[in-house]
């Protein structure tokens, strides 16, 4: 539990320098940062990451078994669509290290040694942003799953009309509901057969039965003639495609 006057955000630090984690560690600690990750072992950084899902993430580069270049590949590996932003920490003022960690996908980074106001503004700003994705990102996952809430609620009702039409038709005439009851479940087993998605199938089990609807306008005297048609009644059945 987040106690009072202490913020929510969870700081990922990984330096090979025990002092250097020590000095971050009161820095933001006295501005109320206090879900703090330390990680003096760059081995450790990914199973750690999963662990807690940071929001950010201030990063060494020179560091013994995995540099702050290899960490940034790696977590830019596991394919997180909320990958928090990676501010470097650096003692290189080579122009080159810097375009190299950017390059990479680090966001931002900080000169060793760390200017106390510098590196809380950078820490702030870079935590609203990633709050502000946050939201965005909650926001759109939820029009998603209304989008297709909605598309389902539409997807029933189509299925609910064209049912009810079938039954319709097998009011007037049983042996053509059976019929239609056939014919769609074969057509459904057919297409399965060619390789057919499963969506496909469906569409053809439900919209199947359709091609048999248009006998609701023929007239009883000839639909459920016992016998066979004439030549003109044949001809108004043929109207019912």
């Amino acid at each position: 539990m987040t106690r009072k006057g202490e913020r929510s955000e969870h700081i990922l630090i990984v330096d090979d320098e025990a002092a250097n984690l020590k000095l971050l560690e009161k820095m933001l600690s006295a501005q109320g940062y206090g879900n703090l990750s330390l990680i003096q072992d760059s081995r450790e950084v990914i199973a750690r990451y999963r662990g807690v899902q940071p929001d950010l993430v201030l990063l060494d580069i020179n560091m013994p078994h995995v540099d702050g270049y290899q960490i940034i590949e790696q977590l830019h590996g596991l394919g997180d669509p909320l990958l928090p932003p990676i501010v470097v920490l650096t003692a290189q003022h080579n122009r080159e290290h810097l375009l190299k960690a950017l390059s990479l996908g680090a966001r931002d980074f900080i000169t060793k040694p760390f200017d106390r106001n510098e590196l809380l503004i950078r820490v702030r700003n870079l935590l609203e942003a990633h709050r502000s994705h946050r939201l965005l990102h909650d926001q759109k996952a939820l029009l998603e799953e209304a989008v297709q809430e909605r598309t389902r609620e539409l997807h029933s009702t189509r299925l609910q009309v064209v049912q009810r039409l079938g039954r319709a038709a097998e009011f007037r005439d049983e042996e053509t509901g059976n019929h239609i009851l056939r014919m769609s479940h074969l057509s459904a087993l057919l297409a399965r057969a060619i390789g057919w998605s499963e969506s496909r199938c469906d569409l053809i089990l439900n919209a199947s039965p359709m091609h048999d609807i248009g006998k609701i306008g023929i007239p009883d005297a000839i639909l459920l003639k016992p016998g066979q048609l004439d030549a003109e009644q044949w001809e108004v059945m043929k109207t019912h495609t």
